[in-house]
């Protein structure tokens, strides 16, 4: 995502005050006074705003309640916690699939033309892909916690920007919200990318041991991974911290040098693979069909 925390810009929203003007029964002096709105009548008032806004910040709240009833397994059995599941992330699918619609005009170029390389290294496309796969294939914890991350932040960030200052709440309890979001947003990306780059650990390890639609779930997944890192300093910044901390466990004496040989070939293999860049490649080959 181009940032996680807001992804959907507009104007801030303000609160202007209505008046109606009363008489006297003369007709010589007129007065006005501000008509003091419900609390329902403000959030409707919100939602005017935006239906599209206001649908992305509900999709990210079924994402993060439907996350969290996953989570808790008091809430049901492994039907209703695959219901959970699902439903969080149809929340995450519908989320991104608004901020893209929103986007759309910032992936046309400056002629007019669709520009691939701006739709496939836009974070929000990643992720709608991301989320259409978890959907499609046998579900994994570790693929529903970025959701949940970015989503929370999200609804915080609503909250704390839009939702209270129109009931006018205390603005002191918006900055402290405010003030979480920004401080921990970069550690909120580091944990989603952290989480990502396990669940692929963890497919590859299954599909070493043959399990249930493994490869084809490693394949889809490695092609989010791959173009995600090419574009994402959070995903690279991960990988770089793995790889600093397996040398510095393989480089003990005590560690086999068969398993030197193979961290080294597998570390040239990966370096390898990140010098073919899937986005280039597209942008190449749509180029050629013009």
């Amino acid at each position: 995502m181009a940032n996680t925390s807001d992804p959907i810009v507009e104007e801030p929203i303000s609160n202007g005050k209505s008046n109606v003007a009363s008489s006297s029964s003369t007709g010589a002096k007129s007065s006005t006074a501000p008509v003091h709105k419900s609390a329902i009548a403000k959030l409707t008032d919100l939602i005017n705003v935006s239906h599209v806004r206001f649908a992305w910040f509900v999709s990210n709240v079924i994402t993060v309640w439907h996350g969290f009833l996953y989570l808790q397994p008091l809430f049901g059995g492994a039907r209703l916690n695959s219901i959970w599941y699902r439903i969080s992330l149809l929340g995450a699918f519908a989320t991104f699939a608004l901020v893209i619609y929103q986007n759309l005009k910032t992936y046309k170029t400056a002629s007019g033309k669709w520009s691939v390389r701006a739709f496939l290294q836009d974070d929000n496309v990643h992720y709608l892909y991301d989320s259409l796969i978890w959907l499609i294939f046998p579900k994994h914890l570790l693929a529903l916690i970025p959701f949940i991350v970015f989503s929370l932040f999200h609804v915080l960030t609503f909250i704390g920007n839009e939702v209270l200052p129109t009931l006018g709440v205390a603005s002191g309890l918006a900055k402290k919200i405010t003030s979480f979001t920004v401080q921990n947003h970069e550690l909120s990306r580091r944990v989603a990318a952290s989480s990502e780059l396990l669940l692929l650990v963890v497919l590859i390890f299954k599909s070493i041991l043959f399990y249930k639609w493994s490869w084809i779930s490693l394949i889809a997944y490695s092609i989010f991974i791959k173009v995600k890192s090419e574009g994402s300093i959070f995903t690279r910044h991960v990988l770089k911290d793995w790889e600093v901390r397996i040398d510095g466990l393989v480089s003990n004496q005590s560690v086999p040098p068969v398993v030197k040989t193979y961290w080294g070939s597998f570390k040239r293999a990966l370096k390898s693979a990140d010098k073919f860049s899937i986005i280039k490649k597209v942008e190449v080959e749509a180029q050629k069909k013009q």
